[in-house]
This record gives structure tokens, sequence and C-alpha cells, in this order.
């Protein structure tokens, strides 16, 4: 009896322990990530969840991103726009910079605001460019392109 009523003590106090443990950035960060493509509300959720612990710039921006991205994926523009804004000024990396212009620049265009979006496209390409980075050259290219074509100013698209 003792034995039983001891067994089920240690149970308790072990699931207690585990629903009890403090969250963390990497801990909420990871879950939201792990949502991510099952149930994006939930990732966005748990992305605001970890901000709000986040130590430092770098986890602030990635974290900013990371709500962005589903934001941005479920067609929550305007809040992805935000997050995405939110990250590039606080990367400090060229590249992640530039990849952040060609995300809000996504947003505009998918918001039909396309004469919002060359500009930064062209500057996210134009950053590429000097990066080197060909993989996201086109990417930003391909935006570009895709915002004249709903434009119909290709003449535009040459300079």
């Amino acid at each position: 009896m003792n034995k039983m009523i001891a067994l089920t003590l240690l149970s308790l106090c072990s699931y207690v322990s585990l629903v009890a443990q403090p969250k963390t950035y990497k801990s909420l960060y990871a879950k939201a990530y792990n949502l991510g493509t099952t149930n994006p509300d939930s990732a966005i959720y748990y992305a605001q969840q970890a901000l709000l612990l986040a130590q430092n710039n770098q986890e602030r921006a990635k974290t900013h991103w990371l709500t962005a991205y589903y934001a941005h994926q479920t067609g929550y523009y305007a809040f992805a726009l935000q997050h995405y804004q939110k990250a590039y000024d606080l990367y400090q990396g060229k590249k992640q910079k530039a990849i952040m212009l060609k995300n809000i620049a996504y947003c505009y265009m998918e918001t039909g605001n396309n004469k919002i979006a060359i500009p930064i496209a062209a500057k996210a390409t134009q950053n590429f460019v000097n990066l080197k980075d060909t993989t996201e050259l086109i990417r930003a290219l391909n935006l570009l392109g895709n915002c004249y074509e709903v434009e119909e100013s290709f003449a535009d698209a040459d300079s």
C-alpha cells in the first residue's frame, strides 16, 4: 500500500513538474517553429510569446521574422508587414536585411500595392547584386518582374 502511494505521488510530482516548467524563449520559439506548417495561427501566438522573452536584438529579429513568415503564409499581410519591418530594423546583416526587403515587397505585391512593392523589390535586387547572391537575386528579379507585369509598365522594368 505504501509503495502504491509513493508511486502515485512520484507520478503526480513528475506530471506537475512537466506542466509547471517555466517557458523559455528557446522553448517557445521552437514550439512556434514546429507548429508553423500544421497550425500557423498557434505558431504566431507562440512566436509572440517568445518575443516577450527575447534577450537580445538577434533573438527579437529572428522572432519578428518567424511571426511575419507565418502571418504572410496565412494571408495576414498587414501583420506580416509590421513584423518584417521590425525584423529589418533589428537585423544587422546585409543579407538578412535584403531578404526582409524582398519579403516586404512580396506582401505589398500580394495586396495589390505594386507601386509600393516595385522600389522596395528594386532595392532588394540591388542588395543581392552587391552580395553576389544569385539565388536570392533571381527571386527578387522574379518578384520585380511580376510587379511590372501587373502594372503593365514593362518599359520601366529596363531602368
